[in-house]
């Protein structure tokens, strides 16, 4: 057994420290290390991973991908995974990162290779003041690989999330922190197989949920899904108030690559947004619409559904014009007979006074549930030394 002491790494602002060792007295080599850094900056990384600039070449040893496609059929090598086993335990107090990796504070984990077979447990990230857990099982012992990836977020701010995360929405001008506010839950449990990147998409199988309860949505994405002809355009593109959201929750679930809805519910005061569709990993399409509900019986409501709909790396979002002009000629035609009958196809029923919330309460219990179960107590307080 060779034994490091006292191991300190500097590559540019980021700092590396701990200890390690190799043990030779095994079947195969086995790599020990257990590391802290202070602060770990992902642009001290680009370096060392930075392209030419050219245009890269495929690959002459992948198979071409059929038209559309967008995972590759190219097996997964895994001779770097095979040839040595390790224990890996890594903590860093403050994290930079860049786009989506700027919400992440901290991260704590532990990584095991034994035989072919990867276990990340624990694995924690402090995010957006709450924490994203659980574990990852990559498993290449057979000559399918075997992946199981079981995460939980729970006090995760949306304010803090979204004011780190997106840049200024396009969309009347909205700053991120102004979209939603709230306490966000979620919990993942998927399973997959295959040789391949395609392989694998086409076998994922599992939920991905998440909850929000006592936050608040900005008005205007609201209006968007269900126009109110009552308002002025300028009413809604000047002023888009947060307004409270008694309840969302997003519940999809995976048969072999194919993400549904099983429920989709943004409920406020006054109307709730129902979303149905479909993620396809192997097919390479996003196909949702969002419909706004009424809650109350109303004139001059014209649903328009937000569509969300492409390719995976070309998604787009746009208004369905369709329920618009069905209403429109409608209403011409009728208003051609009895000029009072012209209303009819702006009337909306609504779903009545009472909230969606309480037909969810089953399911948003659940979510809360699975995810107190994937990040602890323990996990929470452990969070806390990292990240601040």
């Amino acid at each position: 057994v060779i034994r490091f002491e006292d191991i300190k790494l500097l590559l540019g602002e980021t700092s590396v420290v701990g200890n390690g060792g190799l043990d030779f007295s095994r079947p195969k080599m086995l790599l020990l290390a257990d590391l802290k850094s202070p602060v770990l900056r992902a642009v001290d990384f680009k370096g060392l991973f930075q392209s030419s600039g050219k245009k890269e070449l495929r690959d002459p040893s992948e198979p071409a991908r059929p038209a559309g496609q967008y995972f590759s059929d190219k097996p997964i090598e895994l001779d770097a995974i095979k040839k040595m086993d390790a224990d890996i335990k890594i903590t860093v107090d403050r994290f930079d990162g860049e786009k989506a990796g700027n919400a992440i504070d901290g991260i704590q984990g532990r990584m095991m290779l034994n035989a072919g077979r990867l276990v990340i447990d624990p694995l924690r990230f402090a995010v957006a003041e709450g924490v994203i857990g659980g574990d990852l099982v990559f498993d290449a012992r057979k000559p399918d690989i075997d992946v199981k990836i079981t995460l939980g977020a729970r006090s995760i701010n949306l304010d803090s999330l979204l004011g780190r995360t997106a840049k200024e929405i396009p969309v009347m001008d909205i700053k991120p922190n102004d979209v939603a506010k709230g306490i966000l839950t979620g919990h993942l449990d998927i399973k997959m197989h295959g040789r391949s990147p395609m392989q694998l998409a086409s076998t994922v199988k599992g939920p991905v949920q998440l909850a929000v309860e006592g936050g608040k949505i900005a008005s205007t994405f609201i209006e968007l899904a269900g126009l109110d002809i009552t308002q002025t355009l300028g009413d809604w593109i000047g002023d888009h108030p947060l307004i409270s959201l008694e309840c969302g929750l997003v519940n999809l679930d995976a048969d072999q690559g194919v993400y549904r809805t099983k429920s989709f519910i943004l409920a406020t005061g006054d109307s709730n947004i129902v979303g149905k569709g479909e993620l396809n990993l192997p097919g390479n399409n996003v196909d949702f619409k969002l419909t706004t509900h009424p809650r109350d019986f109303s004139i001059g409501s014209v649903n328009t559904p937000i569509l969300i709909k492409g390719k995976l790396n070309e998604i787009k979002v746009g208004l369905d014009p369709k329920p618009l002009i069905a209403k429109g000629a409608a209403a011409i035609l009728l208003g051609a007979i009895n000029p009072a009958l012209a209303l009819l196809p702006l009337v909306e029923p609504g779903l009545g006074k009472k909230g969606a919330c309480d037909k969810y309460a089953g399911e948003l219990k659940g979510v809360i549930a699975s995810a107190e179960k994937d990040v602890t107590r323990k996990d929470l307080e452990e969070a806390k030394n990292v990240g601040r």
